[in-house]
């Protein structure tokens, strides 16, 4: 031991590991501290080389960025791994400082160590779960974030992946707090701004709600978000989980269609049996009676050959009006069966007649005008917007009880607008029964036609429906003769 360290018992009551090593490293001065630290006693250690205290791994890098540097400095500060006697692995915060002689020269070197193990393995697993953490959230299909809790909820954290899942970089998200916002859906957007007002009284929200992507399409986004509480010196935040659930929606979307294609199929088939249990009554309440009736006079006349001219007479008129009925009533069914007038007269001609005709077989008051109609558009669109109305027509003298009654057919840029309105007692939209085909199936046909169709009716008010489908105002070629 060095003259000047002999006789320090001093060294002995400090708790911090002091030891002095000459050049070579070899270990000259051991006190209690270092042999708590290492496990080493004095005898042990004195007179044995420093590099005992190190992996040997480390040993040049510690020379370079420690020991070398002291031939030009008085003192390094430098946290070290080093080796226990049990070769576990300990960190030390060191300050080693230059032994030199009264020349100046350096002749050795003396570290100050104090054990920080505990800290540096702590922080160690804080860096580890910290990557882990951050690895989850890069790799999580949806964003984490953290807000204030007051409007604009200016954005205090954002995930990795936030353009990933908004399009919008973080920075454009910090800079500009009502970015967010002014991307949500105009028809969303004020029930999240409450939504999202309310988590602080509630502690939390779920929302699902449309979000304008940087190229103008929108994605479905839901919202999970939680209050974390202020602590006097932090104010509150609100830290959520935004997922994109557009994939999601469009399956929920596509379930929701095959299921209503679904009920329509099995709708449409009830009421192809229905239409034929009618057809079938038609054929035999008036078609077979009335030629029965027609068959028994035959019949008579012909076991009663002298009947007197007067009679006879009576017979053939009669039978005039008998014939007339079945000839109304053959129409009737063959019009229900194939519009044949729409298809030699044209869309206005033939809605005009109907209304007509039903007006006088009724004594509801019908109004019909056109007003820019094409003459002619493709047969199709001439048979959707036909059914419509007549469908209309049938609720109308079925369920209404009206009075009066009105259809407007307008030509517009494109396309053709239908009004059909009645001051009859209406009914609630939403508490129809799902057997009831008719406003399902004429919402169906308009859809096909890629058109729209708005209802507005209620109990005591009469209906109102309006039609809006596109016209090509063109027709393909007749396979023979010409339309009227």
């Amino acid at each position: 031991m060095p003259a000047r360290f002999q006789g320090l018992k001093t060294l002995d009551q400090i708790h911090d590991a002091i030891i002095a090593s000459d050049l070579d490293g070899t270990i000259t001065s051991w006190n209690a501290g270092a042999e708590r630290l290492y496990g080493y006693s004095a005898d042990e250690a004195v007179g044995a080389n420093i590099c005992m205290l190190h992996f040997p791994e480390d040993c040049p890098s510690i020379r370079s960025s420690a020991f070398d540097l002291l031939h030009d400095r008085d003192m390094v500060e430098i946290e070290l791994r080093n080796r226990h006697k049990s070769g576990e692995e300990i960190f030390v915060d060191s300050r080693i400082s230059a032994l030199r002689d009264k020349k100046g020269r350096l002749v050795g070197h003396l570290s100050c160590s104090n054990n920080i193990t505990v800290r540096v393995k702590a922080e160690n697993t804080l860096r580890l779960s910290r990557e882990q953490l951050q690895n989850l959230v890069s790799s999580s299909p949806g964003l984490l974030y953290s807000c204030t809790a007051t409007y604009p909820f200016a954005v205090t954290f954002l995930g990795n992946n936030v353009e990933r899942v908004l399009t919008f970089t973080a920075s454009e998200l910090e800079q500009n707090p009502e970015l967010f916002f002014s991307q949500v859906h105009p028809e969303d957007s004020e029930r999240m701004i409450a939504a999202s007002s309310r988590v602080v009284e509630l502690g939390s929200m779920v929302e699902e709600y449309r979000f304008r992507i940087r190229d103008g399409s929108y994605r479905w986004l839901r919202d999970s978000a939680k209050l974390v509480p202020g602590d006097g010196q932090r104010p509150p935040e609100i830290v959520g989980y935004c997922e994109d659930i557009t994939e999601a929606k469009q399956v929920e979307e596509t379930r929701r269609e095959q299921e209503k294609l679904s009920a329509m199929e099995h709708a449409l088939l009830t009421t192809l049996d229905g239409e034929r249990r009618r057809f079938s009554r038609e054929l035999h309440d008036n078609l077979n009676q009335e030629l029965a009736a027609v068959l028994m006079d035959f019949a008579y006349l012909e076991n009663n050959p002298k009947v007197a001219a007067e009679s006879l007479h009576k017979f053939l008129e009669d039978w005039t009006q008998r014939v007339t009925r079945l000839t109304q009533v053959i129409h009737d069914m063959a019009t229900q069966l194939h519009p044949s007038r729409l298809e030699h007269l044209g869309l206005d001609r033939a809605l005009r007649g109907e209304c007509s005709v039903l007006a006088s077989r009724t004594g509801i008051a019908i109004e019909f005008s056109s007003v820019r109609l094409p003459e002619r558009f493709h047969p199709d669109e001439e048979l959707c917007l036909y059914r419509v109305a007549q469908e209309c027509l049938r609720n109308i003298v079925r369920h209404s009880q009206a009075t009066q009654a009105s259809i407007c057919l307008r030509g517009m840029e494109g396309g053709a607008s239908m009004i059909i309105e009645d001051n009859g007692r209406g009914f609630d939209p939403d508490s129809l029964p799902p057997d009831r085909l008719g406003i399902r199936g004429i919402t169906e046909r308009v859809r096909l036609a890629r058109g729209t169709l708005s209802l507005d009716s209620a109990n005591g008010h009469g209906t109102r429906v309006e039609v809006w489908i596109p016209i090509s105002r063109t027709r393909p070629a007749e396979d023979g003769g010409g339309a009227a």
